[in-house]
């Protein structure tokens, strides 16, 4: 299964789901995951806030550069997963045929993942945790053994 996680520049939030969900099924044959960003950064690292989050519970993203979402990438998911409503609605728009694989991350718990731009490093931590949540609500959904 190839997932596709999005957010506005792939320097924060879909990074952190990369991140969470390869550390959860990347040992797991079939299953792949990228990002990418509606208006990326395109070659930006990550957020410092977001480096520092990822590394403290032990993720790696010390080779990621942000990438631009194209065409391609969502013909290639299987599943892609959007942090609020408005990044869903604005996809649907820009690629119809892909509106029934396009998901909330926070779907199964009933959230949308916040920006956490602008914020302290307190605000990123409590960012990647419901990020953490909402990646263990699909693994279960999808009935994922870890």
């Amino acid at each position: 299964m190839k997932l596709l996680v999005i957010c506005l520049a792939n320097v924060c939030r879909s990074p952190m789901a990369e991140s969470v969900l390869r550390h959860a099924v990347g040992h797991i044959d079939g299953f792949e995951v990228e990002s990418a960003g509606i208006a990326g950064a395109v070659g930006e690292a990550v957020h410092p806030l977001t480096a520092k989050a990822l590394q403290e519970k032990g993720y790696d993203v010390s080779s990621k550069k942000a990438k631009l979402l194209l065409g391609g990438n969502m013909a290639w998911a299987d599943l892609v997963f959007v942090m609020d409503k408005e990044q869903r609605k604005q996809l649907i728009a820009r690629f119809p045929a892909a509106s029934g694989k396009i998901w909330l991350l926070g779907h199964w718990i009933n959230t949308e993942v916040k920006d956490p731009v602008g914020g302290n490093y307190e605000v990123f931590r409590i960012t990647l945790d419901t990020i953490e949540k909402a990646v263990q609500s699909w693994l279960t959904a999808m009935r994922v053994k870890q």
